[in-house]
């Protein structure tokens, strides 16, 4: 009978040690690769490098793991400023899952030339990546927050959230100071985009275009800073080649002249144009655009001609900025003839389009001046 007891308390002891033990992830090996498990570390560590040799953190070498990295943070409450950076001609897999940087001195997430990422958010979480200090003293030497070298690449597809707000002169998303925006396709996720002053939210730094940028999926919110095109260029930045094929987007240029999506604005009290509107297509999903002052809402910047818009599907809806079309032309001041407010070619052959220029501006077509009640740039080629 006092056996039975022992093995009893026993018994009870042991299932209470394990009840209350904490639960343990499957363990993540650094360095082990091509076993479809990739190496795990932690950014509030210390700085993050990705290299041909593989990963370090703080300078400990981690080793090389072909299936990626997965970087998270142990308390993503709480900011960091310590970066990743991804060296030159990396191609590999990234998962973020729960990070928050805040640093001025370095881009938080840097892709150097010729690398390709595919970025994975994992679900449910939050990353949070900021090079803007919130002071209204512009910095020189601003970073965006996900810095691209222009022949890089990045591919996002996700179930989590990214927040990317740029610092001074960057996008929030592409181009450092007068970088151009990369190479961008958004799969999937929520992403949400501040360009920093004269910088696209996603796309170009000031003086960048917005480089090649595709959207098949997610929902994205995309906000250029001053002079910079939501989605496109920086200040002075033509669009690029923009692609929307799914996905819910609103993007919002801001003053002066910054497209919603497309071409970039330029200075207060400067002569000339800012961006024209690249190559935009759209095939489906529901796009919102909001020209800034002298914006179109699709198209072009402050002064400058639509680029080529061709819109075959999705749910459009567009407004220009003062002067500007909703789809085509941006706006000018009065007296500045240095611009070209045509309209471009613009396309549209299916989708819901409702498309509303700004004062003296046409909803689809050219933008036009506040010396008139004329559309000062011709319609352009309209089908």
């Amino acid at each position: 009978m006092m056996a039975k007891s022992k093995f009893l308390s026993w018994l009870v002891l042991l299932t209470m040690i394990f009840t209350f033990l904490p639960v343990m992830t499957p363990a993540v090996q650094a360095g082990a690769g091509g076993d479809g498990v990739c190496t795990a570390v932690y950014v509030d560590e210390g700085n993050i490098v990705i290299d041909l040799d593989g990963i370090s953190v703080g300078g400990t070498h981690m080793g090389f793991n072909p299936d990626g990295y997965i970087i998270t943070q142990r308390d993503s409450v709480r900011e960091t400023v310590y970066t990743i950076t991804v060296e030159e001609n990396v191609d590999t897999n990234i998962t973020l899952c729960g990070i928050n940087i805040n640093t001025t001195t370095a881009s938080p997430f840097e892709i150097k030339s010729n690398a390709r990422i595919n970025l994975i958010l994992e679900k449910g979480t939050n990353n949070i990546l900021c090079s803007d200090d919130g002071s209204d003293v512009l910095e020189a030497n601003g970073f965006a927050a996900l810095q691209m070298a222009a022949d890089s690449e990045l591919v996002i597809d996700a179930q989590g959230t990214l927040t990317a707000t740029g610092g001074d002169y960057c996008a929030g998303i592409g181009g450092g100071r007068g970088g151009d925006g990369g190479t961008i396709t958004i799969k999937g996720g929520t992403i949400n985009a501040q360009g920093g002053y004269s910088g696209a939210g996603i796309g170009g730094g000031d003086g960048g275009d917005g480089g090649t940028i595709t959207i098949e999926g997610g929902t994205i919110n995309a906000q250029g800073g001053k002079y910079g095109a939501g989605i496109g260029g920086g200040k002075g930045g033509n669009g690029g080649t923009i692609t929307i094929n799914g996905g819910t987007v609103e993007a919002v240029g801001r003053d002066r002249g910054g497209a919603g999506i497309g071409g970039g604005g330029i200075d207060y009290g400067s002569t000339g144009s800012g961006g024209n509107g690249g190559k935009i297509i759209i095939t489906n999903g529901k796009v919102t655009a909001v020209g800034g002052y002298w914006g179109a809402g699709i198209g072009g910047g402050y002064g400058n001609n639509g680029g080529t818009i061709h819109i075959s599907g999705g749910e459009i809806s567009v407004t220009g900025g003062a002067t500007a079309a909703g789809i085509g032309g941006g706006g000018a001041s009065s007296g500045d003839n240095m611009v070209d407010l045509s309209g471009g070619d613009i396309t549209i052959s299916g989708g819901k389009v409702v498309a509303t220029g700004g004062f003296h501006g046409a909803g689809i077509g050219g933008g036009g001046d506040n010396q008139s009640d004329l559309i000062g740039g011709s319609g352009g080629k309209i089908t």
